[in-house]
């Protein structure tokens, strides 16, 4: 009996010294959102999550979007959500088109990402604000014609 004490004992002094019971994450809560382009849902975009004060926070919540242009925010494990706070929200996207051209090579992309305005923490006009508890935030309504990248 006193082997098992002693055993169990040990086990947690070793996990709290390595950080096996590590309680210094940033409690995070429940974000889900869309995102529309010209009224339309916006698939296979990210959603990222800057914040807005200087709480010295390094973590970027981050969501990606389903094809109904929905998406759900991650922190530290999928869909947890995002820390109290407000941020600025920075969306991005990439589609590809295939080409049949006989001078492209085969199976050639073109990328295309978001207008500027959308793709900088420092340009973007988009923000929102996440609040203990679960939160669901309205629709980012996006417009503007994609740009191009070469």
């Amino acid at each position: 009996m006193r082997i098992i004490l002693y055993q169990s004992t040990a086990v947690v002094l070793i996990c709290s010294f390595l950080g096996c019971f590590r309680t210094d994450r940033v409690p995070v809560y429940p974000l889900s959102g869309q995102v529309l382009l010209d009224g339309k849902p916006l698939a296979n975009a990210t959603v990222f999550l800057y914040p807005q004060d200087d709480s010295g926070l390094m973590l970027r919540p981050v969501g990606h979007t389903r094809a109904d242009g929905s998406f759900d925010v991650t922190t530290y494990e999928i869909g947890d959500g995002a820390p109290v706070g407000r941020y600025r929200v920075v969306v991005t996207w990439a589609a590809s088109e295939h080409t049949d051209k006989p001078e492209a090579a085969a199976d050639e992309t073109v990328t295309v990402q978001s207008p500027a305005e959308y793709a900088s923490p420092e340009k973007t006009p988009l923000t929102c604000i996440v609040a203990a508890g679960p939160n669901r935030l309205e629709p980012f309504k996006l417009n503007g014609k994609p740009t191009p990248k070469r």
